[in-house]
């Protein structure tokens, strides 16, 4: 079923902690295909708004790995409080999904 795939956006302070985190999901196989970009954020945080460059990844996984995907996160991240927020796949090409699927870990 399509509802079982999703993407989880993050937000990274760097691109080398983009990198580090994007590493070990890959190679733990909790993810199928991960991009970068850099962004800017505008956030309230500790009752002050502020403004940082960081880097976005997009990962493309199934929903079912999202509390293994958190934990990696959370020990990876130089973040208090890091991103991550997950958004179902509604619809994509079947042979995607299969791939996506055949890449992750079962």
């Amino acid at each position: 079923m399509k509802s079982e795939f999703c993407i989880i956006l993050i937000t990274c302070a760097n691109h080398q902690e983009a990198q580090v985190i994007s590493s070990a999901l890959l190679e733990k196989h909790l993810a199928a295909c991960i991009q970068a970009s850099q962004i800017e954020s505008s956030y309230w945080w500790q009752g002050t708004i502020e403004m940082a460059k960081e880097t976005r990844l997009m990962i493309k996984t199934r929903l079912d790995l999202f509390d293994e995907i958190a934990v990696t996160i959370n020990k990876l991240s130089s973040y208090e409080n890091p991103e991550i927020i997950a958004l179902p796949i509604i619809q994509a090409a079947t042979e995607y999904l299969d791939w996506v699927d055949a890449t992750i870990k079962a």
